[in-house]
């Protein structure tokens, strides 16, 4: 069975205790949010290449619930990923405890041994881990928090991290038609800046029944 059918399986096992999909269709959920992550990771290893992005790379998923795009990913990245941009870890914050309990046991059931799973909020507990690493990779996909309360926490959750971060966020193709976004998450509203800046661009997902595109924030450099 491959993985992506077992993660499915975990999360319609668990959804009526959990709440970890809809309960409208979860089968249909369960599937469309898979594919969605897949696509997401792909759109992510390309600007990462495309960014020039080297070293070892750290990845933490803020608000995971059932395992999206976090379980995905640490899938995913390791076979997409540029050979000079090695996942050193992937790390799910789920503060929700059912749902932690429910990302380690599956996390177990996927073989993924590298996932560390936090049950806490972004913040909330440091470091997360000391491992070194060039380049750290945020997600959020049903969180909205802001761009200052992800960056001001980054340095002590991940001591050994220095280098450029990437927040990503998935968002819609109007978002990407218009090139705008929430002003709530505290994104300057620009798509490119100086390289000594950060600078945002999406990335589209290429598939219209789907969250269409990445919203990409990368900051080239944060003070720690």
């Amino acid at each position: 069975m491959s993985p992506y059918r077992i993660l499915e399986r975990e999360v319609l096992r668990w959804n009526r205790s959990f709440s970890l999909v809809s309960r409208q269709d979860p089968e249909g959920r369960t599937r469309r949010l898979i594919q969605e992550c897949r696509l997401g990771a792909e759109a992510l290893a390309a600007v990462l290449d495309d960014l020039g992005a080297t070293g070892p790379l750290l990845y933490a998923d803020l608000g995971t619930g059932g395992g999206f795009p976090g379980l995905v990913w640490a899938l995913d990245l390791p076979q997409l990923l540029p050979a000079a941009i090695p996942l050193r870890g992937a790390h799910l914050v789920e503060p929700r405890a059912k749902r932690a309990w429910f990302l380690r046991q599956t996390a177990g059931a996927l073989g993924l041994d590298g996932v560390r799973v936090h049950g806490c909020r972004w913040g909330e507990t440091s470091p997360l881990s000391p491992e070194p690493a060039a380049l750290l990779v945020v997600s959020m996909k049903a969180l909205h928090l802001p761009e200052t309360d992800v960056l001001a926490h980054a340095h002590a959750a991940f001591p050994g991290w220095r280098g450029p971060v990437a927040v990503v966020r998935f968002t819609t193709e109007a978002d990407a038609r218009t090139g705008s976004w929430d002003p709530g998450l505290g994104i300057p509203a620009t798509l490119r800046a100086p390289s000594t800046q950060p600078h945002h661009r999406f990335a589209m997902l290429q598939d219209p029944d789907l969250h269409a595109s990445l919203l990409i924030s990368w900051h080239p450099s944060v003070a720690g």
